[in-house]
């Protein structure tokens, strides 16, 4: 296989992984914006779309690193290997543990929690600039992934809604990177 194609598959994967979990977060907001109807039949399935979603950008960022590697530099490299971490442990560790423990989910979540969000916001920041500087993507691109991570980070900061602030927001994100998957498909004759 090439590395073309392997590069497009990785953008079908982010864009597959995106949808899935931006759907699973929508879907979140409308019908269990605090994630506490775990006895609801809706339940399973919404967290089962946020994890697959998650299981799929996580294979798609591979490829989306090696579009840029060279342009992007050292600075790509850290934001890949960030991003990558924090997708792995946000999408499908907590989501996993959660679905499998609730309602007696085990404190040791939030040592995960606390790794896992961090790595998001500084990962994505990092991938932005990478992602800017290479050139080889839309600028927007980029804003939307530092506009849309800070989003993120204002729902700790501030009382807002559940709906809004872990769902909304969260489904931004994801449909930022289902973008992203768009734009990788796009650099490739397949």
């Amino acid at each position: 296989m090439t590395d073309e194609r392997l590069i497009w598959l990785s953008g079908i994967s982010l864009i597959l992984g995106g949808l899935l979990a931006t759907a699973g977060w929508a879907l979140f907001a409308r019908f269990d914006p605090v994630h506490r109807a775990y006895t609801e039949p809706f339940w399973l399935p919404f967290n089962f779309l946020v994890i697959f979603g998650g299981f799929f950008i996580a294979m798609g960022l591979p490829g989306f690193y090696a579009s840029q590697a060279q342009q992007s530099g050292l600075v790509g490299l850290a934001g890949f290997v960030i991003f990558f971490t924090g997708i792995v442990f946000a999408y499908i560790a907590v989501q996993s543990i959660q679905t499998m423990t609730i309602p007696n989910v085990p404190p040791a979540i939030r040592i995960i929690v606390s790794f896992a969000a961090p790595s998001l916001l500084v990962g994505g920041l990092l991938t932005a600039v990478a992602m800017w500087r290479a050139g080889v993507y839309p600028p927007w691109l980029a804003i939307a992934l530092v506009f849309t991570g800070l989003l993120g980070l204002l729902s700790q900061f501030f009382q807002l809604p559940a709906w809004l602030g872990r769902n909304v927001f969260t489904a931004l994100f994801t449909l930022t990177i289902a973008l992203i998957g768009y734009y990788v498909t796009t650099l490739t004759n397949r």
